[in-house]
């Protein structure tokens, strides 16, 4: 049974990690974040970000920068643990980068409605 071998699976991260072992930190995150188990992936994400892996870096930025349940916006603190993670070869920091500018490009955009049609106008009337 899967589920049975899920719960063995954790039962042995959970005893790794008590150790200090690091992947089984991230092996743990991982397997959370996917039963919804957010709180207990959060507390591996920190310890990991702690320990310089570029998994719990590269969460750490998109709690900061996209999910304020877990901690207070904060983007530059956001922003250099992403680009921490980046450094370490976490070449998945840039898509979390890339996520997070979309979001806010999209914010100013609907703060200045109608903004292509006026920029436009103004280009065509200069001329």
């Amino acid at each position: 049974d899967t589920e049975e071998n899920l719960k063995q699976a954790i039962k042995y991260f959970e005893r790794a990690a008590k150790k200090g072992n690091i992947k089984a930190k991230e092996a743990l995150i991982f397997i959370y974040l996917d039963k919804g188990r957010r709180e207990e992936a959060f507390e591996y994400i920190k310890e990991t970000a702690e320990q310089g892996s570029y998994i719990g870096l590269k969460f750490m930025g998109e709690f900061y920068l996209l999910d304020e349940k877990y901690l207070p916006f904060d983007e530059k603190r956001g922003l250099e643990y992403l680009k921490q993670a980046f450094l370490l070869a976490d070449f998945w920091a840039l898509f979390s980068l890339f996520i997070y500018y979309k979001q806010k490009l999209k914010e100013i955009s609907d703060l200045i409605p109608n903004c292509w049609p006026c920029l436009a106008e103004s280009y065509t009337s200069a001329a």
